[in-house]
Order: structure tokens, then C-alpha cells, then sequence
């Protein structure tokens, strides 16, 4: 009789463990309010991305603690990450080597 009862108590035990290991997204993290994406590590990983979801375009836009990357099909935002500024400097300076832009010039635009 015990090891019945301790048998269905692993088993409960074994269902809590993959329930919340299920509802645990592994692909974000969230920090006050914003989910950051942690698979966004290159501008390779948003190139990828963007050609996968057939998305026509996308934006980086540097905002106070975060950088936003909205992704755009037929000129309509579709959908937005959100990347930490560490990953956003690395993006932006691999950006900027591939495309022989001033990789020293930070405040004006350049096209």
C-alpha cells in the first residue's frame, strides 16, 4: 500500500515538474515590463529571422535601456522584439563594418 501511495506521489510530483517546465518560454526573458529576446545575438539571427517569417523589412530603434526591432510585411508592423544594449552595440557595429559606414560616428544618421 505504500509504494502505491508513493508511486502516485512521484507521478504528481512528475506532472507539477513538466507542467511548469511547459509554461516556461525559454526564447525570452522579462525585465520590467519588456520581454527581451535572447536568441537575437547577431544581425545574422534577425536576417534569418525576418527571411524565415517572410517579413519585408525591419528597423532597429535605440530607445532609453532597450532597442526595439519591429518587423514589417506590406509597410504594416507585424511584430517587435526588444534586445539589451549590449547585443544592440554588437548588431550595430557588425551592421556598420559590412556596410563601410563610419563605425565611429554615433550621433548623426547615416545612409
Amino acid at each position: 500500500m505504500t509504494d502505491s501511495k508513493n508511486i502516485n506521489q512521484e507521478a504528481e510530483k512528475s506532472d507539477s515538474i513538466a507542467e511548469l517546465l511547459s509554461s516556461t518560454n525559454t526564447e525570452t526573458v522579462n525585465d520590467s515590463d519588456n520581454i527581451f529576446d535572447i536568441n537575437i545575438n547577431s544581425i545574422e539571427d534577425i536576417i534569418k529571422y525576418s527571411i524565415q517569417n517572410e517579413y519585408d523589412f525591419f528597423t532597429i530603434e535605440p530607445e532609453e535601456a532597450k532597442a526595439k526591432i519591429s518587423f514589417r510585411k506590406d509597410g504594416i508592423e507585424k511584430e517587435a522584439k526588444f534586445i539589451k544594449y549590449p547585443v544592440y552595440n554588437t548588431i550595430i557595429l557588425k551592421a556598420k563594418s559590412l556596410t563601410k559606414l563610419d563605425v565611429a560616428e554615433t550621433n548623426l544618421e547615416q545612409e
